[in-house]
């Protein structure tokens, strides 16, 4: 049997809702029609709705108070979305989720284990890595002439500008500070295959030790593009709270973005 749900979200992300959640069979949705009457709430199982709804249509609120009688669970639309998916619509942000999910002060003991484990598993990495080092160095040069290690600004803690470094994938061309495109044609071919490996990460054990970069968060952006994004994205800035990381939500559920719409889903 299918999980019966009410949603009731502003018509300007219905589509993307729908879009989102054609996957997951396991639920029905009904989509809150202001022109239709709900008598009966009690026959879903669950209802989901966003925060804006409180702000738009207190009728509603009012309606459904009195007929669920709080015998219906409701979830937020932005938890919603957390649960199934990992991530959050960026539409639902506001002042009062970055308040209450984001600006909380670090627990510094928190911090401290993830900073001692990150130093720990650099140098480990470091070493367990070290006879590799010429060999990727010695074929990336036969590959495409030129320097072996790529170093780029990129913007980290605090908004605070730091070079990352990684072996160099690409010819060896001015860095031009633009997306990068899929099957990009001037990555060369032992550059493909570090890549696919994420050999070319190695280096960045550099940036681990220097406090600059930890295993894990969100993937440092390039100076360029981010002063694009924080002009597009809401609160895309919020990232810059923590340090970035050589792994994140991205790398792990979700293909690298190539454009902004990508880009918003990552975040």
């Amino acid at each position: 049997r299918k999980i019966k749900i009410l949603v009731i979200i502003p018509k300007n992300i219905l589509v993307k809702f729908k879009q989102d959640f054609e996957g997951l069979t396991i639920y029905d949705f009904t989509f809150y029609d202001d022109n239709l009457i709900y008598d009966n709430f009690s026959k879903f199982d669950l209802i989901v709705i966003s925060r804006k709804i409180f702000n738009q249509n207190q009728d509603l609120i009012n309606q459904m108070i009195k007929k669920i009688n709080f015998r219906m669970p409701i979830i937020e639309l932005i938890d919603f979305y957390e649960k199934n998916l990992g991530r959050i619509p960026l539409e639902e942000l506001d002042e009062y989720w970055i308040l209450k999910e984001i600006i909380n002060p670090e627990f510094k003991f928190q911090s401290l284990v993830k900073r001692i484990f990150d130093i720990l598993l650099s140098l480990m990495v470091g070493i367990i890595s070290l006879f590799l080092l010429p060999i990727i160095a010695l074929a990336i040069y036969l590959n495409s002439p030129g320097p072996i290690i790529f170093k780029q600004k990129r913007v980290g803690k605090n908004n605070k500008e730091f070079t990352i470094y990684k072996f160099r994938t690409m010819k060896n061309i001015p860095d031009l500070g633009i997306w990068e495109k899929q099957n990009d044609d001037r990555i060369f071919f032992v550059g493909k295959i570090l890549r696919r490996l994420h050999l070319d990460e190695l280096p960045q054990v550099i940036n681990i030790l220097k406090g600059e970069l930890s295993f894990v968060g969100p993937r440092p952006e390039q100076v360029t593009i981010v002063k694009q994004l924080e002009k597009q994205i809401p609160f895309y800035n919020l990232r810059h709270l923590v340090t970035p990381g050589v792994t994140g939500w991205t790398q792990v559920n979700y293909k690298k973005p190539y454009n902004l719409e990508e880009t918003k889903i990552k975040i």
